[in-house]
């Protein structure tokens, strides 16, 4: 019964962060489908794994790998794609790359951004 009851807070705590960090979006499933409105959490950052990393060879070169991602929360999309596209602001859009197992009704993808041409003609939320 406690394990329970910590999943049911664990569940409301991610659903509480997820409403306040969540921005307006437009998932759009594929060209020329409805837009769905729903709201993502967007990390535009450079993920900590190094890569090229030689372990004992000091000196050695390494880079960091760029990992943009998107949170879905799976009540408002319940099936996300790959190649979806999705539109946040004018000028700002990603493409579903590669979508990671869900968790407690999140869904996390690691998108690429599109370039501002591309992004020009989306729809807006």
């Amino acid at each position: 019964m406690v394990g329970r009851r910590i999943r049911d807070l664990m569940r409301q705590g991610r659903e509480d962060l997820h409403r306040e960090m969540s921005v307006p979006a437009l998932y759009i499933p594929a060209p020329n489908a409805t837009p769905l409105a729903c709201s993502v959490r967007v990390w535009l950052k450079t993920d900590n794994h190094m890569v090229g990393k030689l372990p004992g060879l000091q000196g050695a070169a390494e880079t960091s790998e760029s990992e943009d991602r998107l949170r879905f929360n799976l009540a408002e999309i319940p099936k996300l794609f790959r190649n979806a596209v999705v539109s946040v602001e004018p000028g700002e859009a990603y493409r579903i790359d590669h979508l990671y197992e869900a968790d407690l009704n999140f869904q996390t993808a690691r998108v690429l951004r599109l370039p501002a041409t591309e992004a020009a003609g989306l729809p807006l939320p």
